[in-house]
């Protein structure tokens, strides 16, 4: 497994991971159940998102153009 993003809270892992199931691509939040219990103790670190390594590219991809698109004034 591949950390392909840290992410700020639980609310954006999880929507990370959404955006790469669509794409057919598995993902993990292997702090999942601390972030959940504990958010705090993540603060400043992140969330670790992670892949198998061979999806690793194309995630980190997908991840860019969804911060992208997220960053556009609306």
């Amino acid at each position: 497994m591949v950390t392909i993003a840290n992410c700020f809270d639980m609310n954006e892992a999880l929507h990370l991971q959404m955006v790469l199931g669509g794409a057919d691509i598995e993902a993990f939040i292997p702090d999942e159940i601390t972030g959940t219990i504990a958010p705090y103790v993540f603060f400043g670190s992140g969330l670790r998102l992670q892949v198998a390594e061979e999806d690793a590219e194309r995630a980190a991809k997908i991840i860019a153009r969804e911060k992208e698109a997220r960053d556009e004034p609306q």
